[in-house]
């Protein structure tokens, strides 16, 4: 194979510049602290990987919604179970004054160990 002077021109051009670009880096690593590195860095890498992981679980939940929803009668089965939990619930807690006010109870003390006041 013959190489021709103006792609091997080209070539190494593009080689010294790759090979500033990883002495420059070379450089900077070896002169920045690793520890100051990492606490600079630490919380946004934090905050990115956790936005990451958001969107991947958001992605897989959309996907296994949309699988169930192609279920023929699966919506309706799904509402027709949310009412019958509903009715349970309703008939267990809510009929009676001291199962509401028990509930109600429950639910003002979460309410305030939620604000921080309990």
């Amino acid at each position: 194979m013959v190489d021709e002077p103006a792609a091997r021109a080209e070539h190494d051009h593009a080689s010294g510049e790759w090979q500033l670009l990883l002495s420059r880096l070379n450089d900077w690593i070896a002169t920045a602290d690793a520890a100051a590195l990492w606490e600079r860095f630490r919380r946004p890498l934090l905050y990115a990987g956790w936005l990451l992981l958001a969107l991947i679980v958001l992605k897989v939940y959309g996907a296994l919604v949309g699988t169930i929803d192609s279920v023929p009668l699966m919506g309706g089965l799904l509402e027709l179970v949310g009412v019958i939990w509903l009715s349970r619930f309703a008939v267990e807690r809510l009929l009676r004054r001291s199962d509401r006010q028990q509930l109600l109870d429950g639910l003002e003390t979460r309410w305030r160990r939620f604000l921080g006041q309990g």
